[in-house]
C-alpha cells in the first residue's frame, strides 16, 4: 500500500488558497494538506519545517515571490514536486521555472479539474521516485550488511591474483577498508591441528573456536597496527597490517601466538611474508607467507617463521637405499623393536638442522616410504590380513601433518605390519607343531626320531628342535614319552595286558616300560590296571 502524499499551498490571494486547500477533496486522491501560506517568506518556513511531497505556489507574492522562494530552497527542496501558478503567461517565468526544476507551470485562471490532473501526475511521479529511493536504501542496507563478506571475498582474490593498482585501490575504498593500502605486511595464521581437534566436535563448537581465535588475533594486532583480518581456509586466517614506527612484524606475529594460547587454549603457526608497497604485490607476499607457513612442518607449531629465515633446499638425497631394505626385512621378521630402530636410523639420516628439503619433498618422501613398507609385505599376507594395513596407509596422507606426525605415523604403521607378521609366524608355528604332534600320535609304536618329524614338517632338525621346545615347553623326547604313557593308560583301562601294551608302544624291555610308567603316573602298569578295574 502506497503512503499518503503531503501538499502545501502558497498564494497571496486567500480565496485561491482556501479554494485549493478546502474545496478539492484531496483525501480521496490520497493527498493530505499539511499547511498553507500567503507569502514567499512564510511559504519558505513552511516547506523547510514540513518537507511536503507536493507544492502549489504562486509566482507573484509579497515579501518574497515564488521563484525567489524556490531559489532559496534550492537543493533543500530535494525531489519535491512544484506546480507553479501565475497570472502572467510570460515566457521568462516559464524559462526560470524550468531552470528551477518546476514540475508544471499553470496560468491563472485554471479549472479545478485541470489543477487536480496536474497534481495527480506530480503525485504519481513522486511516488515512483520514492519507491526507487526505498529500493536504493534497501539495496544500500543489504550491501552494508554484506560488506564484511564482500571484503573477505575481494581480499581472497586480491592476495591470489595480481590486480591493476588503480582499480584495486578504488575497490579498496568502495569496500570501506579503513587502512591505507600501501606498505602492507601479510601473515597467514593457522590453528595447529585444527581439523583433527574439531573432527569429533559439533559444527557450532568448531565455529566458536574460529570466532574466539579470530577475535583474539583482531584485538592483538589492533593494539599495534592498522590491519584487516579475514578467514582464508578451514582453520586459517590472513592478516594484512601496516607496521610503523620501527615495529618488527615478527613481534606482532609472536604477540598473536602468545595471546591465542593465553585466551583460547589453542596454538597457532604463523607464516610471515615480506612487506609490499603496493596492493599489486600482495599475491607474491601471500605466496611467501604460505612458504614460510609450510616450514612449520619441521616445528611443533605455536611459533612464527618469516619468509627467508628458514633454509630450504629444493632437493637433497634423503636416505641410503640399504636402509630401505633393512626396513622391509625388519617388518617381515615381526620384531617391532627392530622395526623402530631401523626407522629411527632413517629419520636421523634425513634430519639436518642446517639445510632441509622442502616440506612437500619430505611429505612425498615419507609417503613413498610408507607405501613401499606396505606393498613390500602385501604379497606375503592374505587379503584379510592386509586390509587394516591398507586402511592405515590411506589414512596417512594428510598434508597438514608435521614431520613429527609423519615419523610417528610411520612408526605406528611399522608396528602394525610387524605385529601382523609376528602373529602370522605364531600361527604358522602352531600349525607346524600340531602337524608334528599328530604325526607322533599316529606312530607311537615306531621309534620316531627328531629327523623323522623334522622331515615330515619340512624343517631342519635343529630348527624343528628349537621351535618344538619354544611352542610346547618340552623336548621332543619328553613329548613322545608323555604321549606313549597316555596311550598306555587308555590300553590298560580297556583290558590290554601289560606285556601287549609294552610291545604295542615299542618298548621291548618290559622292565624299562614299568619303571617309566611308574615315574609318570606313580603306579606300576599292573597297579594302574587293577585300580581302574576295581573301581
Amino acid at each position: 500500500m502506497k503512503s499518503e502524499m503531503t501538499l502545501c499551498v502558497i498564494d497571496d490571494i486567500k480565496t485561491i488558497v482556501d479554494g485549493i486547500a478546502k474545496h478539492i477533496p484531496w483525501e480521496s486522491y490520497g493527498i493530505r494538506i499539511i499547511g498553507t501560506a500567503t507569502n514567499g517568506e512564510d511559504g519558505l518556513k513552511l516547506i523547510l519545517e514540513q518537507r511536503p511531497n507536493l507544492i502549489i505556489t504562486d509566482v507573484r507574492m509579497p515579501i518574497m515571490d515564488g521563484l525567489n522562494m524556490l531559489e532559496q530552497l534550492d537543493s533543500g527542496r530535494g525531489q519535491t514536486k512544484v506546480i507553479l501558478l501565475s497570472g502572467y503567461s510570460d515566457f521568462e517565468y516559464a524559462r526560470q521555472a524550468v531552470r528551477l526544476g518546476v514540475f508544471e507551470y499553470l496560468t491563472k485562471p485554471f479549472r479545478p479539474n485541470e489543477l487536480v490532473e496536474v497534481v495527480l501526475r506530480a503525485k504519481l511521479q513522486r511516488e515512483k521516485e520514492l519507491e526507487q529511493t526505498d529500493r536504493l536504501h534497501e539495496l544500500e542496507g543489504k550491501m552494508q550488511e554484506s560488506l564484511p563478506l564482500l571484503r573477505q571475498e575481494y581480499l581472497k582474490l586480491l592476495i591470489r591474483y595480481k590486480a591493476d593498482e588503480g582499480l584495486a585501490r578504488k575497490r579498496w575504498s568502495f569496500l570501506e577498508i579503513a587502512m591505507e593500502p600501501s606498505e602492507l605486511t601479510l601473515m597467514v595464521i593457522e590453528i595447529d591441528d585444527f581439523a583433527k581437534k574439531v573432527e569429533p566436535l559439533p559444527t557450532g563448537e568448531a565455529e566458536l573456536i574460529l570466532f574466539a581465535v579470530q577475535n583474539v588475533l583482531d584485538e592483538t594486532v589492533s593494539r599495534r597496527a592498522p590491519h584487516i583480518i579475514f578467514r582464508d581456509n578451514i582453520g586459517r586466517f590472513v592478516c594484512l597490517f601496516r607496521a610503523s614506527g620501527g615495529q618488527d612484524p615478527i613481534e606482532i606475529a609472536e604477540a598473536c601466538c602468545h595471546n591465542v594460547v593465553l585466551y583460547t587454549n589453542q596454538t597457532v603457526s604463523v607464516g610471515l611474508g615480506l612487506e609490499t608497497k603496493f596492493l599489486a604485490g600482495l599475491p607474491q607476499s601471500y605466496r611467501q607467507a604460505l612458504t614460510a607457513l609450510a616450514c612449520h612442518f619441521y616445528t611443533t607449531g605455536n611459533s612464527v617463521i618469516r619468509f627467508g629465515d628458514f633454509k630450504i633446499s629444493p632437493y637433497i638425497p634423503v636416505f641410503a637405499s640399504d636402509l630401505e631394505q633393512k626396513v622391509i626385512l625388519s617388518l617381515v621378521s615381526g620384531n617391532i623393536d627392530k622395526v623402530h630402530s631401523v626407522l629411527m636410523d632413517v629419520f636421523h639420516q634425513i634430519h639436518d638442522e642446517e639445510v632441509r628439503p622442502t616440506p612437500d619433498y619430505m611429505v612425498n618422501t615419507y609417503w613413498e616410504l610408507a607405501r613401499k613398507m606396505a606393498h613390500a609385505v602385501k604379497p606375503r599376507l592374505t587379503e584379510a590380513a592386509f586390509a587394516p594395513i591398507e586402511s592405515r596407509l590411506q589414512a596417512l596422507f594428510n598434508p597438514l601433518q608435521t614431520q613429527k606426525d609423519w615419523q610417528q605415523s610411520l612408526l605406528d604403521l611399522g608396528s602394525e605390519i610387524a605385529a601382523c607378521f609376528k602373529s602370522r609366524k605364531t600361527s604358522d608355528a602352531q600349525d607346524i607343531i600340531q602337524m608334528a604332534s599328530d604325526f607322533v600320535r599316529e606312530r607311537l609304536n615306531d621309534n620316531l626320531t627328531i629327523q623323522d618329524c623334522a622331515r615330515h614338517v619340512h624343517l631342519s632338525p635343529s630348527h624343528f628342535t628349537s621351535l618344538f621346545k619354544k611352542m610346547t615347553g618340552m623336548t621332543f623326547v619328553q613329548f613322545v614319552t608323555i604321549e606313549r604313557i597316555k596311550e598306555a593308560q587308555q590300553l590298560l583301562v580297556s583290558g590290554v595286558t601289560v606285556q601287549n601294551v609294552s610291545e604295542k608302544l615299542g618298548y621291548d624291555d618290559q622292565k624299562y616300560f614299568r619303571e617309566l610308567f611308574k615315574k609318570h603316573t606313580g603306579m606300576t602298569p599292573s597297579e594302574f590296571k587293577d585300580f581302574y578295574k576295581s573301581t
